[in-house]
């Protein structure tokens, strides 16, 4: 688990930091939302607890669902790309990770429940986090009077130019 905030925190934008926070909050929110619904429908459960006081859901609503959903956010700048990065992300967690989780006796599956369907659930609750930020983010730049800076939502991308020579220079 620590392993995970330090690659995080070496691959964060910190010129991005609020938005990327901010979109992180919310997605360990509907992380947990989900957890516990999941959870009181004896959908799965969780065996471990890391830490005795929160409980057994803080590997998977704090750490590991929420970051990956922050690196995906920050690595794309379109709805297209986001959505193709939510479908790598949400393989690497619910084919992957989950799936570890179960085999060192963490968490475990009931009732036929199965992976695919939350990676479902998870594709559907990053689309509606981004979603989310982007509309918050919209409705602070127009409270505020301005524009919306399309850097938020893309990388501006500029070419290099030449610079323009001064025609006072050289010819005095």
């Amino acid at each position: 688990m620590i392993g995970i905030y330090v690659v995080w925190l070496k691959l964060l934008d910190r010129s991005r930091l609020i938005s990327i926070l901010l979109l992180g909050s919310f997605a360990a929110v509907v992380s947990t939302v989900v957890h516990q619904i999941g959870t009181t429908m004896v959908l799965w459960e969780n065996k471990i607890s890391l830490i005795p006081m929160i409980g057994p859901v803080f590997p998977f609503d704090y750490t590991v669902a929420p970051i990956l959903v922050m690196l995906t956010y920050q690595y794309t700048d379109t709805w297209l790309k986001f959505y193709k990065g939510t479908l790598i992300s949400g393989a690497v967690y619910c084919f992957g990770i989950l799936p570890m989780f179960q085999a060192i006796g963490a968490s475990q599956l009931h009732h036929n429940w199965s992976f695919a369907v939350l990676f479902i659930a998870y594709t559907a609750c990053s689309l509606a986090v981004r979603y989310i930020i982007l509309s918050l983010i919209r409705i602070m730049n127009s409270y505020q009077g301005q524009s919306i800076r399309s850097d938020i939502f893309r990388p501006v991308v500029q070419p290099s130019a030449k610079p323009i020579p001064n025609p006072r220079d050289g010819q005095e």
